[in-house]
């Protein structure tokens, strides 16, 4: 597999691994159904585009007809930093097919539904993810020049992806094809988002009473809805007066990207990230809520100091991950993992900084796994069933029916391939509702106790925007899309590894030595 030199800014060589080449290098070893988790490559595709047109009807890729889309691969682009030479960041480039090889807990609740479509989770990431490029922080450029060397690297990138959009000729078996990758989308978490994306509406702009807008899809916390509380920011989206482009020039991955597209379905492009947006997200700062909560109510003996106490939740928590066979990464509870410091700080179980008094202390360090939050969400769930009766307080009912709405929210999602059967998909909508509504209401019982618990974050507008998605396509009465498929989880899987390898290179060859490393990996996963 080549690796095709770009230059940057006119003065900067830069390697990568052209999305061409690779499909290329597929076909010439017969691995094209790589590109459709081992199915059958034009059936699939054609099957996909079928459904896909009764979501989208205008994409571009559908404009001559759905047979002309047998050799169109839907795929999804992806980058975010991970640690690399001397633990410093790098930014990882790549792309994915959406189609891949199923989800990792299997489709029981409906085996039939997925009609050949399955989720992009299992398997190796070296075979189900495809790497673009790897760039060291210290080549990005400097802050005051906006990054130039990583921006002209974004541009490449898209105009990379223009290129395969128009197709490869390759052969597959005795005929000769034309392969088209067609970018649905990109997904990332919210910063390297905002990054990539040269969005201007983002958590980093959240403010009193509004500022510039916390949600590129919507005009939630600006002038035309300061107050998001509610459901006023659903008439600031797509086909309203009020909506405006989250940018101030077209970022080249959405003009080269979403020829035809009105300026709201560019904005989708962005994609929503389930798993930083519920794992590292709102569902984090339940589940370390949570567990104080069962400290503050008296649910544990009160003797001792909070770190032993924790130390009795935890030992619990491990026996009750070892009774129910799940996998828990986390080695103890203590302050620092749960991001309580101090009584007046809000507690939570992501990876952030903690927030007191309007100051950042960036160092603290959590539970980093977000597979670890769902199961402190079984656990409190468990817990409070078993030791809850008719005359507890409503604060622990509620908790108890906010866990519950969280874990029937994600159990069902991660049971279901690419396509949600109806049925499910109006369990989902019920249990997110829920989750939302009884989360808000702990916050309000807790903001009444005068304690800091159960932090309301952007994400949780994220949240609901994944859900009224939801409710949408179950009113269209068509197919409707699993959002697992824009979660990052086996995305952060792969750049973890691309950034390891770029731990043992130099660092004069730092890019061009760990795409080598990385095509030895991937020739061994083939």
């Amino acid at each position: 597999m080549p690796l095709t030199t770009k230059k940057l800014c006119g003065d900067r060589d830069h390697q990568v691994i052209s999305p061409v080449d690779y499909v290329r290098e597929l076909a010439a070893n017969n691995k094209l159904e790589n590109l459709t988790g081992g199915e059958p490559l034009k059936s699939t595709l054609r099957a996909f585009w079928e459904r896909f047109q009764y979501l989208r009807p205008d994409h571009p890729a559908l404009a001559h007809g759905v047979e002309a889309c047998a050799c169109s691969v839907p795929i999804l682009l992806f980058g975010d930093e991970g640690r690399a030479l001397k633990k410093q960041a790098a930014m990882v480039l790549g792309w994915e097919p959406m189609l891949g090889f199923g989800c990792m807990t299997h489709c029981t609740d409906d085996p039939e539904s997925h009609h050949g479509h399955k989720l992009n989770f299992d398997g190796s990431t070296y075979k189900t993810r495809m790497l673009y490029t790897i760039m060291h922080k210290k080549t990005y450029g400097s802050k005051k020049s906006g990054n130039k060397y990583l921006m002209s690297l974004v541009d490449c990138w898209a105009s990379d992806h223009a290129e395969a959009m128009q197709g490869v000729v390759v052969q597959h078996g005795p005929e000769t094809i034309r392969v088209h990758l067609i970018p649905v989308g990109i997904k990332c978490d919210w910063p390297a988002l905002v990054k990539l994306g040269q969005i201007k509406r983002s958590f980093y702009c959240d403010a009193v009473p509004h500022g510039k807008g916390i949600c590129h899809l919507c005009m939630a916390n600006t002038a035309a809805c300061p107050d998001y509380s509610g459901d006023g920011w659903k008439e600031t989206m797509q086909h309203s007066e009020a909506f405006t482009a989250p940018w101030d020039a077209v970022p080249a991955l959405v003009s080269q990207l979403c020829p035809g597209l009105d300026e709201w379905q560019q904005a989708a492009f962005y994609r929503l990230d389930l798993f930083h947006i519920c794992h590292k997200g709102v569902m984090a700062e339940l589940a370390g809520s949570g567990l104080v909560t069962l400290l503050d109510m008296r649910l544990y003996p009160a003797r001792g100091s909070f770190e032993d106490r924790l130390g009795l939740v935890y030992e619990d928590l491990k026996s009750f991950a070892k009774s129910e066979k799940l996998t828990l990464h986390m080695s103890g509870l203590t302050r620092t993992l749960v991001r309580f410091p101090e009584n007046d700080t809000y507690p939570s179980g992501y990876l952030g900084a903690w927030l007191k008094h309007g100051q950042q202390f960036s160092s603290c360090m959590t539970w980093f796994k977000g597979a670890d939050t769902t199961v402190v969400l079984k656990f409190l769930a468990s817990f409070l069933q078993a030791n809850l009766g008719p005359d507890s307080e409503d604060y622990l009912k509620c908790l108890l029916q906010c866990c519950q709405a969280g874990n029937k929210f994600l159990s069902i999602l991660y049971h279901n391939e690419l396509w949600l059967p109806s049925a499910a998909a109006r369990k989902v909508v019920k249990h997110g509702n829920m989750f939302v509504y009884t989360y808000k209401r702990l916050a309000s019982m807790a903001y009444a106790r005068a304690m800091t618990r159960y932090l309301l974050i952007p994400k949780h507008h994220l949240f609901k925007h994944i859900v009224l998605t939801l409710e949408e396509q179950l009113k269209q009465k068509g197919p409707i899309l699993n959002p697992l498929c824009d979660s990052c989880q086996m995305c952060e899987d792969f750049i973890n590894k691309i950034s390891t390898l770029g731990r043992s290179v130099s660092q004069q060859k730092f890019c061009e030595a760990t795409l080598l490393q990385y095509m030895l990996c991937v020739q061994r996963n083939w």
